[in-house]
């Protein structure tokens, strides 16, 4: 069994909010973005900003209260 190491967590950092407009799409600024797009878009900045290596992450957790589909509604939106 492997000892449990110290957690850390180095920052935060999070999307701007953008009013849904299915039938206006170039007025929402996330209607051609995957939620998990701009989840991995998060990390790479919060890596590039701490400098952090990715091979000294171990785990990366992420959640979400509503999750539907592909494009849950706010998952990717708060690393």
């Amino acid at each position: 069994m492997q000892q449990v190491r110290e957690a850390v967590i180095v920052d935060y950092q999070r999307t701007a909010f953008s009013r849904s407009r299915p039938r206006e799409p170039e007025k929402d600024l996330f209607n051609s973005l995957r939620m998990d797009e701009a989840a991995a878009m998060l990390i790479k900045e919060i890596l590039k900003r701490t400098k952090v290596k990715p091979e000294d992450i171990n785990e990366l957790l992420l959640g979400c209260a509503q999750p539907w589909g592909e494009q849950f509604m706010y998952g990717g939106r708060n690393i």
